[in-house]
């Protein structure tokens, strides 16, 4: 077979990742707290963090499983990208790393947010949040448009 470690690499990965997303999908029952995703906005922000303080620290055990998240989905990212034969082998090597690392930081400064929000009910690095998650989102679509163009490759 092929490349047999990059399968089990990607089998390793799915598995984790569906781990991850059943701890996520539990913790969510918990909270009502959504991540503001793509705005920008203080009062936005504001009016997303005002909820009870036990709703924010249940969302904030959410990012402790998406800081796993991202060292698994890049597991599948990168080992359908080897079974694939390398494509975009020198981009794929620097982007995924950042990716991770975009996410890591997307994670830290939400929880300042929130940690930030239940010591004082103001909203401090709201920017910086919606800049470091634009680009670790344009980073997901990139990725994850070429696992679907690899997947397609790999059974063709």
């Amino acid at each position: 077979m092929k490349n047999k470690n990059y399968y089990y690499s990607l089998i390793f990965g799915v598995l984790m990742m569906s781990f991850t997303i059943d701890k996520f999908s539990k913790i969510s029952k918990t909270t009502t707290f959504k991540a503001p995703f793509f705005k920008v906005n203080k009062s936005t922000f504001y009016n997303l963090l005002n909820i009870d303080e036990i709703n924010l620290k249940n969302y904030k055990k959410i990012l402790v499983y998406d800081n796993y998240f991202a060292f698994f989905y890049s597991t599948v990212f990168y080992s359908i990208n080897k079974l694939n034969n390398n494509f975009l082998d020198n981009i794929i090597k620097s982007t995924i790393p950042l990716h991770i690392i975009l996410d890591l930081l997307e994670n830290y400064v939400l929880q300042l947010i929130i940690n930030n929000f239940i010591k004082n009910k103001k909203v401090k690095n709201n920017k910086l949040f919606f800049g470091i998650s634009a680009i670790k989102w344009s980073l997901a679509l990139f990725h994850s448009s070429i696992s679907i163009y690899s997947i397609y490759k790999i059974i063709k």
